[in-house]
C-alpha cells in the first residue's frame, strides 16, 4: 500500500475557493497570476514588475460594499508620538469599481501648518481594501508635533488601478482614478485603545 501524496490545486481552484469565501481574495488571486506571468524589474535584479491587468475595464462599472475608518487614535511619549486606525470606527460605504480593476486604499498623515495642512508620512498604499492600516511611530515627533489633537488629520482615499501591488508599486497609470475620499479625526488614545 503506497502513500497517497496530496494534489496541489490548480488556479482555477483557488479561484473558486477564494469566490466562495472572500471578494478581497480575488485582489490576492490577480497578484498571484500576474506575478506567474511578471518580466525582470528594470534595474531592480531580484525583482519582478507585473504588467498591468490585461482585462481591467474601468468603462464596465460594478457597485462593491467596502468598510472604511472614520476616525484614528494618536498616543503621545516622551520621544514619539504613534497613529493607528481605530479598528472600531470602521462603516459601510458603496463604491462604483471597473470590470477586473483592483480596488485599493492610500492614507496620508496630516499636521495643520499655519492655515494649511501638510503630510508628515507621505502617502501610505495599500494593496487593497483590507482593514489592517497597520501603526505609524514618528520618532521625531514629540518635539515638532502640535500638542493639539485638532491640528492632525488622516485622509483616506479608495483608488481604482490595472497596475498590480509589487516592488516600488506606482499605481497610476491611464485607468487610475480615485472612488471615495474621506477625512479622518484623531482620537486621544487611552490604555485599552492599543494597536
Amino acid at each position: 500500500m503506497g502513500v497517497e501524496t496530496p494534489m496541489k490545486p490548480t488556479l482555477t481552484d483557488i479561484a473558486d475557493m477564494t469566490t466562495a469565501t472572500s471578494p478581497l481574495a480575488l485582489v490576492a488571486l490577480t497578484c498571484l497570476v500576474g506575478c506567474r506571468s511578471a518580466a525582470p524589474h528594470p534595474g531592480w535584479p531580484g525583482f519582478t514588475s507585473i504588467p498591468p491587468i490585461a482585462n481591467g475595464d474601468p468603462s464596465v462599472r460594478h457597485e462593491v460594499t467596502v468598510m472604511v475608518p472614520t476616525r484614528f487614535f494618536i498616543e503621545r511619549t516622551p520621544g514619539a508620538v504613534s497613529f493607528w486606525v481605530d479598528s472600531k470606527s470602521f462603516v459601510q460605504t458603496n463604491i462604483s469599481v471597473g470590470a477586473n480593476m483592483l480596488a485599493c486604499f492610500q492614507n496620508e498623515l496630516m499636521t495643520r501648518d499655519g492655515g494649511g495642512w501638510r503630510s508628515i508620512n507621505g502617502t501610505e498604499l495599500m494593496g487593497g481594501l483590507g482593514m489592517d492600516f497597520g501603526e505609524t511611530t514618528l520618532d521625531m515627533a514629540a518635539k515638532v508635533m502640535p500638542t493639539n489633537n485638532s491640528d492632525f488629520k488622516m485622509t483616506v482615499k479608495i483608488f481604482e488601478t490595472d497596475n498590480p501591488p509589487q516592488h516600488l508599486w506606482d499605481p497610476h497609470s491611464k485607468n487610475f482614478r480615485i472612488l471615495w475620499t474621506g477625512d479622518m479625526a484623531p482620537v486621544g488614545a487611552t490604555p485599552g485603545d492599543n494597536y
